[in-house]
């Protein structure tokens, strides 16, 4: 039987996971242009992360992920500046 902490351990990391495989979607999105789609992708990422880290506030890995997904974000925001800038 799994003790109910471990069920805990699970959804902590299943949260983390979902983050890392939707700011890799955002990150492929990026490469083919479509920053909309980046944007949506890498927010959900930061959702996910948020969600892992408040449920385990001192693992050092969601505080990681959750960092690079909002540097992501901001870099995507740079980006479209730059795109909407050039386009005018």
């Amino acid at each position: 039987m799994i003790e109910p902490a471990m069920y805990l351990a699970i959804v902590f990391l299943l949260a983390s996971l979902l983050g890392v495989i939707l700011g890799g979607q955002a990150w492929l999105a990026s490469r083919q242009n479509d920053y909309e789609q980046a944007r949506e992708l890498v927010q959900q990422a930061i959702a996910q992360q948020t969600t892992a880290l408040d449920l385990n506030p001192r693992n050092p890995d969601y505080q990681n992920r959750l960092a690079q997904h909002k540097q992501f974000f901001d870099d995507l925001k740079s980006r479209t500046a730059r795109v909407e800038a050039a386009a005018k």
